[in-house]
């Protein structure tokens, strides 16, 4: 749920087109970002780990670089390729508050570990670039970024 206010537009028309561009970011972040989604650039590159790159958007290369930047700079504390482990807990109403026994939790921990996600610039003249998750079962989980990377590119729109 997002929540756009826009102080003092000089005219009606103007905070049109403001709100537009706001929301036009949030839904390219919806469409292109969200794990949850198996057709979405983001669905698409975590359903090719272990295989071939995958080719992505501008915009999503921007937020792994992004992520895997937080998690250079964290010494791997902050690791998009974190999502490797959600289906071992699952916290919503009604799901098993089961802690994963430790055979499971060390299959799914060598799946996580930033320093092997591969971004490489697009051979198509410079636009996006492609993503490979070397091994299969990685996933990216962006949460931790994008939220506030959509937040920023909608003030700026």
């Amino acid at each position: 749920m997002v929540t756009i206010a826009i102080a003092e537009p000089s005219s009606a028309e103007r905070a049109e087109v403001a709100f537009e561009r706001a929301f036009a970011v949030f839904r390219e972040v919806e469409e292109t970002m969200n794990e949850w989604r198996p057709k979405s650039a983001l669905g698409r590159i975590n359903a090719g780990a272990g295989g071939e790159p995958v080719p992505a958007p501008a915009s999503l290369c921007a937020v792994i670089r992004l992520s895997l930047d937080g998690a250079k700079r964290t010494g791997g504390l902050f690791d998009p390729s974190w999502a490797a482990l959600r289906e071992l807990w699952r916290f919503g109403d009604g799901d098993s508050k089961v802690v994963p026994d430790e055979e499971a939790l060390a299959s799914k921990c060598r799946l996580v570990d930033w320093r092997k996600v591969e971004v490489s610039p697009s051979s198509d003249a410079g636009q996006g670039c492609t993503v490979r998750l070397p091994l299969a079962g990685m996933q990216l989980g962006l949460g931790g970024v994008v939220k506030g990377w959509g937040v920023d590119r909608a003030v700026e729109a």
